[in-house]
């Protein structure tokens, strides 16, 4: 679906209704690139709740993460999900170096209860803006 907000499409995803933990449900994006140790780490996703209830808001957990056991977070945080498409935006340090292909951008929707939209993450090591 069009995500003009985001510059990308954007996937609805057809949630059926609360479960017992948030980890219950999950959106997940892999991390292709290595991660260092010192990276200076920025992940921004474009996310709603798929209605147009202006009082409907959500929080859950969103992290960059290890996608193996023990799923350490290298970046966390909780973001509100409301019925407007809004950035959601990550920042942090990498404590150790991790290989490609080992951390995944997770956000756990289990008490979502309800379809939401997500764009294409953007996962940005030591980025400096233009000038």
């Amino acid at each position: 679906m069009p995500c003009a907000a985001s510059g990308k499409t954007c996937l609805r995803v057809d949630l059926q209704g609360k479960r017992a933990n948030p980890w219950d449900n999950g959106v997940i994006a892999p991390v292709t690139a290595d991660i260092k140790k010192g990276d200076k780490l920025q992940v921004l996703v474009w996310m709603r709740l798929d209605t147009d209830d202006a009082k409907a808001k959500v929080d859950g957990p969103l992290s960059l993460q290890l996608n193996a056991a023990p799923y350490t977070a290298l970046v966390s945080g909780t973001v509100t999900l409301t019925h407007k498409l809004e950035p959601v935006v990550l920042n942090g340090t990498a404590q150790e170096n991790q290989p490609a292909g080992s951390v995944m951008l997770s956000a756990h929707v289990g008490k979502v209860g309800q379809p939401l939209i997500v764009s294409a993450p953007f996962v940005l090591r030591n980025y400096t803006p233009g000038k």
